[in-house]
């Protein structure tokens, strides 16, 4: 499976502002290529469904070794799954976290808590608070911090709802490069997956249900429409292998779904 989510994380410092791309907005000049046509696919069944143990599944990411998943829920979970979905590992449990992403950079596990807006860090069973995330305008009880990603060096955080905000990281400078708003999803921002094939985003929205692929800065692609997916909240795409992998919140199914790119 060559189109892993490699994942980092990264502390933030300072004041925010908007970039260019989404709702934000920049100023370009006359005389820009044109952009291709958005494309719209609606699939009807997925491939395969399998069963997990995740309980409200929240998040999925490829491990490192990219022969399996890492999962979280809402009830403080974190799994290791194969990709037919089977308990691998519990790696972590603890009531009290509200799990909503999940990411990896070789053997550390970044996690998004939601209730808390704290990016945290699992690594050899020990878990670590990274830093508090502030999401511009953000703040709506219940409708914070979800999505979580990263691309080479920047990690991206993207807010659920009021509003649908991703906000950019530096890794390697600990400190915010901004933030751009998503308009296209029909409410949530629920999931992120880094494509490094292409070097873009997906993004799932749970109340669509539907996935998009859009570029870094948030300009759309491509959309994906899942009608047979309850609550679609984890999101794992495999770029070469034309594969995207919906995690449901509901039945805590994983559905395999063969997409054109």
């Amino acid at each position: 499976m060559a189109a892993m989510a490699l994942s980092c994380c990264g502390c933030s410092s300072g004041n925010y502002s908007p970039i260019g791309g989404g709702e934000s907005g920049s100023e370009t000049g006359g005389g820009e290529e044109k952009p291709a046509a958005v494309r719209t696919y609606d699939i009807s069944s997925p491939t395969a469904t399998f069963k997990t143990e995740v309980k409200e599944l929240s998040s999925l990411c490829f491990t490192s070794s990219e022969d399996g998943f890492y999962a979280v829920g809402d009830e403080g979970d974190v799994f290791e799954l194969g990709l037919d979905g089977k308990t691998v590992s519990k790696l972590y449990s603890k009531v009290n976290h509200d799990w909503e992403g999940v990411d990896c950079n070789g053997n550390v596990i970044y996690l998004m808590e939601e209730t808390e807006s704290a990016l945290y860090k699992l690594q050899g069973g020990k878990l670590t608070k990274v830093a508090d995330i502030d999401v511009p305008g953000g703040g709506v009880s219940g409708k914070g911090p979800e999505g979580l990603m990263c691309a080479k060096d920047l990690a991206y955080i993207g807010n659920q709802m009021s509003p649908t905000r991703i906000v950019k990281y530096s890794l390697t400078k600990s400190e915010s490069l901004g933030w751009f708003d998503i308009s296209f999803v029909s409410k949530y921002i629920s999931d992120l997956c880094f494509d490094p094939v292409d070097n873009t985003m997906w993004i799932v929205d749970s109340k669509g249900p539907a996935f998009y692929h859009c570029t870094l800065d948030g300009k759309l692609i491509a959309t994906y429409n899942i009608p047979f997916v309850e609550q679609a909240e984890a999101l794992a795409v495999d770029h070469n292998g034309g594969i995207a992998w919906v995690g449901c919140d509901k039945t805590s199914n994983i559905y395999k779904i063969k997409i054109e790119i």
